[in-house]
């Protein structure tokens, strides 16, 4: 197993979920460790909007927002096919 630079945070977008996340990065993130990875950041962007407060609910609640943001954003980029506009050719 090759070792990978992790890449930096991105700037969080109004729904939380990084701005730089590349199609090709969400098309290989069908491995669960890449998932959960974004998945996490997502929920960070979450809880510190909030500036961090809150219980054990709140941090699950976050959790549960940002998988379900996640897979909708995987699951939009799976069914993404060569009629989806890439954003590298505009």
């Amino acid at each position: 197993m090759a070792i990978t630079q992790r890449a930096k945070p991105a700037a969080a977008t109004k729904s939380k979920i990084p701005a730089a996340v590349d199609k090709q990065q969400l098309l290989g993130a069908e491995s669960g460790l890449q998932r959960s990875a974004m998945i996490a950041e997502a929920a960070y962007f979450k809880a510190r909007e909030r500036r961090l407060s809150g219980g054990l609910d709140d941090a699950i609640s976050d959790w549960l927002q940002a998988e379900a943001e996640i897979d909708a954003l995987l699951a939009g980029a799976a069914s993404c096919d060569a009629r989806c506009p890439d954003a590298d050719n505009r």
